[in-house]
């Protein structure tokens, strides 16, 4: 959190646009603790590119709040398939788009953490956040030229 501001209360946009980019994962009751982090986020308005729950076990799963931009959920179907989170929904959904909701067969609870579908999410979303990082930069320092900085 070091890299966020001090200070309390909301970011600004300077401070928001200026922060990392931040992807949660968690795995059984850390898909539970990672929606608990993202709230925690979401009451200092800090964005979210992405969560992913992995059979995600919990009371308090079903919930993606809204600071968060993307969400998947990837469930095994196993002998805890009664136990794991199948839905979940969007605090808002016009802020938070669902991008996978899938159902990994011959998965169980361990092996769906091996998953490549899983990885090749993660690591798109990594990809494409560094782009949009890129592409807001070379904005700015466009913007600055132009304004003759």
């Amino acid at each position: 959190m070091r890299q966020f501001p001090e200070h309390s209360g909301p970011l600004t946009q300077a401070e928001i646009e200026g922060a990392p980019r931040i992807i949660l994962v968690g795995h059984s009751t850390g898909g539970w603790a990672m929606l608990k982090v993202a709230r925690d986020l979401r009451d200092r308005a800090i964005p979210i590119e992405l969560t992913v729950q992995l059979d995600s076990v919990g009371i308090t799963d079903y919930t993606v709040p809204s600071n968060v931009k993307r969400s998947a959920i990837f469930h095994a179907s196993d002998f805890l398939m009664f136990l794991t989170t199948k839905n979940v929904r969007m605090e808002d959904p016009r802020r938070t788009k669902l991008i996978a909701n899938i159902l990994v067969k011959n998965a169980s609870h361990l092996s769906i953490t091996r998953d490549p579908r899983v990885k090749n999410l993660v690591l798109n979303t990594v990809l494409g956040a560094r782009e949009d990082i890129a592409r807001f930069r070379e904005d700015r320092q466009s913007e600055n030229r132009a304004d003759g900085f």
